[in-house]
């Protein structure tokens, strides 16, 4: 009943339009009530008709001059044209008249959002759901405004709020997902589609969503769980077919992510995204011939699949084809060359080809594009390392360290190069700084530099610190 009553609204409203154009095209004179007219307006604006849009308002207000349905839709269409300072005035004229009107309110809002001008904008939105109502769509844009200025706290608030007036709608359910994720509310969305999943066991976004949090604290069990209930109760929803070849690939399984990503591929068609993933999962299964295989397919898809560029690099250098793995990184570094891990990468290469100032230059740009990237400076590290230049090397680590946030890491390699080079009383004060800080990632040490597992005074070092720290 509800789906004739919304085809009946659109044939009126399409013959209301198409009335309206009949009028334009013959030069005739029809009549249209202000509703009417407010109705056809909204269409234009709605599709972004211009032209057609003009010569409605022109008509509409010429025929009802007072009204301020129509005044208000004057400013929207000055918004449209970009002449957002105009419409700024119009709608402060129409505020000064009708301070209560959650129209001019809302339009307010529209027009300091578009400025940028966030604050006011919420301002305004407050003062909106005093007045309106029906303060949903007002909620709605409440919350996105909070998002523009990175308040997710706020924003998740006034969604739940929302979600409380309208619990079947997908698309505020599907917000509030994302807010979480913006506000790293891990936990708290664990909690919330738990809760909603248990009101609404048939909704398949609520496992889905619950999958995804769970995904991003790593518990991967319950993940795959909730992800089988999205597929009971939607067999293709693909996105929830997706993330489990995620989950998969995260632990390990890599021949049940191919299939679930093949899956995706079934259902959604050739995908640049997916191929790259199957491509992902080969290589993490040390398939070289089938990883190349799918990145390969991928940039078939799309030229610009910077990523699987990237893939295809590494396979060629894992196989010790240094050249072709060069080419494949400077294809990449093409479509974006600002790219931190791109650059990393290039200077990997480089040092295989003993290129070493070459390297340099690309590591260089690497920490300079993101001085987070630790796996740059170890292996700008590690080329200056290679020539023979260990004061160099220990350079380049002594401004790691004050560059990176989290430098544990970088501390544990400043360790490894002193005791290569037999400096041992400065090497136990760094190591012993470095496992004061994080003893977990000792194995860097070793993963490093194999032969330092046999260094009689390091392993000293180490067995003292675990006997005194229990």
């Amino acid at each position: 009943m509800e789906e004739n009553l919304n085809y009946s609204e659109e044939d009126a409203l399409s013959n209301l339009v198409g009335r309206f154009e009949k009028m334009i095209q013959e030069d005739q004179h029809y009549f249209f009530d202000s509703s009417e007219f407010i109705e056809i307006i909204d269409f234009y604006l709605m599709n972004n008709q211009k032209d057609k849009l003009k010569i409605a308002l022109e008509m509409g207000r010429e025929y009802f001059p007072m009204n301020i349905e129509l005044e208000i839709r004057e400013a929207q269409f000055n918004i449209l044209n970009n002449k957002r300072e105009l419409a700024l005035e119009q709608l402060k004229s129409l505020y000064a008249l009708y301070p209560d009107n959650p129209d001019v309110l809302l339009s307010m809002a529209a027009i300091y959002s578009e400025l940028n001008r966030h604050g006011e904008a919420i301002s305004y939105l407050e003062l909106a759901l005093e007045v309106d109502e029906n303060p949903e769509h007002v909620l709605l844009s409440l919350a996105m405004e909070y998002q523009q200025i990175g308040q997710f706290r706020k924003s998740v608030s006034v969604l739940k709020r929302l979600i409380s007036m309208r619990p079947e709608d997908d698309f505020v359910l599907n917000e509030l997902a994302h807010v979480f994720d913006a506000a790293k509310s891990y936990d708290e969305s664990i909690r919330f589609f738990t809760r909603y999943a248990d009101d609404h066991p048939f909704n398949a976004f609520a496992w889905f969503h619950l999958g995804n949090a769970y995904s991003s604290q790593k518990k991967y069990n319950e993940a795959l769980e909730a992800y089988d209930y999205t597929l009971a109760i939607d067999p293709e929803f693909s996105s929830a077919i997706f993330n489990r070849g995620h989950v998969f690939l995260s632990t390990s399984r890599y021949n049940e992510a191919v299939k679930c990503f093949e899956e995706t591929l079934q259902i959604e068609g050739k995908d640049a995204v997916t191929l790259y993933f199957i491509g992902e999962a080969w290589f993490a299964a040390g398939k070289l011939d089938k990883a190349q295989q799918y990145y390969s397919e991928s940039i078939e898809a799309d030229a610009n699949h910077m990523e699987s560029r990237i893939g295809l690099a590494f396979v060629y250098n894992d196989r010790g084809e240094y050249d072709q793995a060069l080419q494949q990184i400077e294809q990449a570094l093409r479509i974006e060359s600002t790219h931190s891990e791109a650059n990393q990468i290039k200077g990997d290469i480089l040092i295989n080809l003993n290129r070493f100032a070459d390297a340099i230059d690309a590591l260089r740009k690497a920490v300079l594009l993101d001085t987070q990237n630790v796996d740059a400076w170890l292996i700008l590290s590690e080329a200056t390392m290679l020539q023979d230049d260990a004061e160099g090397a220990l350079k380049v680590l002594a401004e790691a360290e004050k560059a990176v946030e989290e430098p544990v890491l970088i501390i544990y390699r400043k360790a490894a190069y002193l005791f290569e080079t037999d400096r041992y009383k400065e090497g136990e004060m760094v190591l012993l700084t470095a496992l004061e800080m994080n003893i977990a990632e000792l194995n860097s040490v070793f993963e490093y530099n194999a032969e330092l597992r046999e260094h009689v005074v390091l392993n000293e070092i180490i067995s003292n610190y675990k006997k005194t720290n229990g």
